[in-house]
């Protein structure tokens, strides 16, 4: 068994003669090209496109998603017999840590480009201000990958004017759990997710998180987050969640019993089942 980790992996493995895995994430560099700008346009897209229906030929399909697993079906027309999903793990180095700070801060920790929405979460902070609250907003994460076209949000435009914002640009992996920590609402804006890895990150901090109820996120990974109808109700959320001291308590408490369920060790046993179902296919195949 042979399993490709990337779909393009993928396309050059499905040459072989054995039985292969390939992973998909998700589906956005085919659903979104346009949004996404990727550099080269539509022969990027043509590109993902060609490969991605290639590696979808595998003996078998692990997604990280349900939601993923339902656009297989319907975008790359895969049999949902050789679809097999895994949600991801959380590190166990993900725990809350004793901290202290001067004032409430929201926080905000992704790149800054087109579908993670820190206007949004800027635009939540402007408001929650408006309710004389103080409090403070921590940006955390920079720029688009390369392979997009230079289309991210300039949030030092956007916070002209209010006070007590934090820009960060790049975090290394060793500052992540102090930096989930530092923060009292984690607001997660995003358009769409292939699993919203962070949510359940922040989670196991003790952090509360608010995403948007329109948002194509995964419902197995944002079922113990608060959904927000639009910015009015994150920035109402947030209020609550930093002046009523029992509900946010009950908020942190089943965000870290819910995310405890999402380890490796569960991702790895379930990777081994499906090499093992595999292995015992290609013994029964004449």
């Amino acid at each position: 068994v042979v399993h490709a980790l990337l779909p393009h992996y993928g396309t050059h493995l499905s040459l072989l003669n054995t039985r292969l895995a390939v992973t998909f994430y998700d589906l956005v560099p085919l659903l979104e090209w346009k949004e996404a700008r990727f550099k080269l346009g539509r022969l990027t897209k043509l590109y993902f496109e060609l490969a991605w229906r290639a590696a979808a030929r595998a003996n078998t399909i692990i997604t990280i998603s349900d939601q993923t697993a339902q656009e297989l079906v319907r975008f790359l027309k895969v049999p949902p017999g050789r679809i097999k999903v895994i949600g991801l793990g959380v590190d166990d180095k993900f725990e809350h840590l004793p901290t202290h700070r001067e004032m409430p801060a929201l926080g905000f920790f992704a790149n800054f480009g087109w579908k993670k929405r820190p206007d949004i979460a800027i635009e939540a902070f402007r408001k929650l201000k408006e309710k004389g609250l103080n409090c403070q907003l921590i940006l955390a994460g920079g720029k688009v990958p390369a392979i997009h076209e230079a289309h991210y949000f300039d949030v030092q435009a956007l916070t002209m004017g209010l006070d007590n914002v934090t820009i960060m640009d790049h975090v290394p992996e060793s500052q992540i759990v102090d930096l989930y920590n530092s923060f009292d609402v984690y607001l997660f804006p995003s358009d769409t997710e292939g699993f919203g890895l962070p949510i359940l990150e922040a989670q196991r901090c003790g952090v509360p998180v608010l995403v948007r109820e329109d948002a194509k996120i995964p419902p197995e990974v944002t079922q113990t987050a608060i959904k927000c109808a639009n910015t009015e109700e994150m920035a109402a959320q947030a209020y609550r969640l930093l002046t009523e001291p029992s509900y946010r308590r009950a908020i942190i408490q089943a965000g870290i019993k819910y995310a405890a369920q999402f380890t490796w060790d569960r991702v790895a046993d379930q990777t081994m089942e499906v090499y093992e179902h595999m292995v015992r296919s290609s013994r029964k195949s004449p």
